[in-house]
């Protein structure tokens, strides 16, 4: 039955030539990937942002500020893909997004700081854990599939959105894990002390993403440099 199916869903694409063409374009499939991404990105955004608000916790508000910023960064470079501009000017957009990812982290930082100060963590309730690690799981598994299809779009400006999306990945990763422990946990000092690690961990991967583009984007732009001076 599967080999006969297969055969009718060729002859029906080989009637429908446009429609084949539309299923075979990767660029296609790259662009609408990279904007159901965002769409997710921005829905969980103003998801984390409202239930703050409402449930009157920072820490909730917090994040879906954080996830809101990431998410529009990725969209300018998203949109700087139609019109990148030469090869300079995106390795300057590339290293200006690792600069970012410093500053926004800043926040992580802050967070990690007050949690092994005053034991702290994300004030989440059952359902916002489940949408918490939806979440997580999501920008985990598409980061890594991201970064190993990344090979066929060897752009600066494609790069700097699949880093975004691994430093945004292990944010996720962090704000699960608090809220696991703060909703579900007994409040033993090893719960604590996880959290304190796994924050220390992910504040070093982040800012090592940050610090790798910047980089690798001065370390391009002074090769470019050379080359014309060379010319």
């Amino acid at each position: 039955k599967l080999p006969a199916a297969i055969r009718c869903a060729k002859d029906w694409l080989s009637r429908h030539p446009k429609i084949a063409s539309l299923l075979k374009n990767e660029e296609l499939h790259f662009k609408l990937g990279l904007y159901f991404e965002q769409f997710i990105n921005f829905a969980y955004g103003i998801f984390k942002i409202a239930s703050g608000v409402i449930l009157g916790s920072a820490w909730i508000g917090c994040d879906g500020i954080y996830n809101m910023a990431q998410a529009l960064i990725q969209l300018f470079q998203i949109l700087r893909r139609k019109n990148p501009g030469s090869l300079r000017d995106q390795w300057k957009s590339y290293r200006f997004c690792g600069v970012l990812i410093l500053l926004m982290h800043l926040t992580l930082i802050g967070i990690v700081f007050q949690m092994v100060n005053w034991n702290r963590a994300e004030e989440h309730g059952e359902i916002m854990v489940i949408t918490t690690a939806l979440f997580a799981f999501y920008k985990v598994i598409s980061s890594f599939i991201s970064i190993a299809k990344d090979r066929k779009h060897v752009r600066p400006v494609d790069s700097s959105i699949r880093m975004l999306d691994l430093a945004q990945a292990f944010f996720a990763i962090f704000s699960l894990q608090a809220s696991m422990f703060h909703t579900f946990g007994t409040g033993q000092d090893w719960e604590h002390l996880m959290n304190i690690l796994t924050g220390c961990g992910v504040c070093l991967l982040i800012v090592s993403i940050g610090i790798y583009m910047v980089h690798r984007g001065s370390r391009e732009i002074k090769k470019i440099r050379e080359s014309n001076y060379g010319e």
